[in-house]
């Protein structure tokens, strides 16, 4: 049995809490100046604290991935990681597209659903399963470029592949859609190479000046334009105060990994984080009755309040198919 990575454990968890509060507190923070100034800054706060969660999922991906011990059988690999992800990608295509088809009468046709995900966008937020589809399919060829690279090479390849993905303009196309994540994909692999040491006054120190930055940098945006992908530049997950923020973070808690403490919950969730990203945007949908008031305390702890609990069901959903044995939900 494989020793656990505890710090990983953590990761997982916190970024899977994050991705779901990003979502809770969009609605508000993508309608500047349709709802109360205070309210909006609230979830501009929660948003600009969260936007770090899925590069930690990559670069958690990177970290355990990207470092092959011994040569496999390339055919096997390529199978198993095409049923580990690209099952549950069709599994959840399928779902949200019959969903959508309900909810918000999208048209129920193979067609549709094709043309989305190759030339618009996939349903909800199930880019994230293609991009670790494409980074596990092309993780044999990066393993071999980085196994001949020393660390000071690594990291300047990690450094370029970040300032591509800041520059990098987006296509409405699927084949490229990961590309802007190598940056994070390497940097995971880079720092198990290169522990990059914090103390507490340097991260607190890091962690508040990026989220001022996105946070007041997203006002600044937004207020003198509209909230649209350019007044929302700073919560892409590509401009660099977001980037040194996941960097940071990444970095605290594998420092921390001889002191996290060894619950057996903590596995038990972070088993869950897949399932918990996969069907939380349905789980929001059954909060949606949860009233957000205006003013900056209130809004923030129900907005808070919401997050958790669809964090919490989902990851009770998650678990109760697991201990059912439907193989699409396990992580």
């Amino acid at each position: 049995m494989k020793s656990k990575v505890w710090f990983i454990e953590y990761l997982r968890i916190i970024a899977a809490l994050g991705v779901v509060l990003i979502h809770t507190a969009a609605d508000i923070s993508f309608s500047y100046g349709q709802v109360a100034q205070l309210k909006w800054w609230s979830a501009n706060l929660i948003s600009s604290m969260t936007h770090w969660a899925v590069p930690i999922f990559i670069m958690v991906s990177g970290y355990l991935l990207l470092e092959q011990k011994k040569s496999k059988d390339k055919q096997k690999l390529y199978l198993s990681r095409l049923k580990r992800i690209g099952l549950p990608l069709f599994f959840w295509t399928a779902t949200y597209a019959i969903y959508h088809h309900f909810t918000r009468q999208d048209p129920l046709s193979v067609s549709f659903v094709i043309k989305r995900l190759i030339f618009d966008q996939p349903y909800e937020h199930l880019y994230f399963l293609i991009v670790l589809l494409q980074l596990a399919l092309i993780t044999p060829f990066l393993a071999k470029i980085t196994k001949h690279l020393s660390e000071e090479s690594l990291g300047w390849l990690t450094l370029g592949l970040l300032l591509i993905g800041i520059f990098w303009k987006p296509w409405r196309f699927i084949v490229p859609l990961f590309i802007p994540y190598l940056g994070f994909y390497l940097g995971g692999f880079w720092l198990k190479k290169k522990k990059i040491t914090l103390n507490n006054k340097l991260f607190i120190t890091i962690v508040s000046l990026a989220i001022t930055f996105i946070c007041t940098g997203t006002y600044f945006l937004v207020s003198n334009s509209s909230p649209d992908r350019n007044g929302l530049y700073f919560y892409t997950y590509f401009n660099p105060f977001t980037i040194l923020l996941s960097f940071s973070i990444f970095s605290f808690f594998q420092n921390l990994e001889k002191k996290l403490p060894h619950y057996k919950i903590i596995l038990k969730i972070s088993s869950t984080t897949l399932g918990i990203y996969l069907i939380h945007p349905m789980v929001m949908d059954l909060f949606e009755f949860i009233y957000i008031p205006n003013g900056l305390l209130p809004t923030m702890i129900l907005l808070l309040l919401k997050g958790s609990l669809v964090f919490l069901v989902s990851a009770l959903i998650t678990a109760i198919y697991q201990r059912l044995k439907l193989a699409i939900l396990r992580e």
